[in-house]
């Protein structure tokens, strides 16, 4: 867990590490552990989803905080950056984009410990 956010928490998945807030931990959690996780994107304002110019998938941390831009391959509601988010308004506003790489602003990437 993070020093300054008690529901901050450091995630390594298929060899990408993420900082997450976990809003949800019915249990003590151990370093170096495996958890089955439920990740949700959070976005607090409009869903900022856009064709992008790099054909690498990435999730780029801004600064110091929970906000993450996130890259990656649009198929069928689910953005594939190396860890797949699905998102049902990926589908429903956003299926022009459906096979094109692209990239979107988030505020937080929710954890859920099953």
């Amino acid at each position: 867990m993070g020093d300054l956010v008690e529901e901050e928490v450091t995630l390594l998945i298929d060899g990408v590490e993420i900082v997450c807030f976990a809003g949800v931990c019915p249990y003590a959690l151990k370093e170096s552990e495996t958890y089955p996780v439920v990740l949700t994107l959070a976005i607090f304002n409009d869903y900022d989803l856009h064709e992008s110019d790099d054909k690498k998938a990435s999730l780029r941390q801004i600064e110091n905080s929970f906000s993450y831009v996130i890259t990656g391959l649009l198929s069928d509601g689910i953005l594939d950056a190396g860890i797949k988010f699905f998102d049902e308004i990926f589908l429903s506003d956003f299926g022009y984009l459906d096979g094109k790489m692209v990239s979107i602003r988030v505020d937080r990437i929710d954890v859920e410990f099953i």
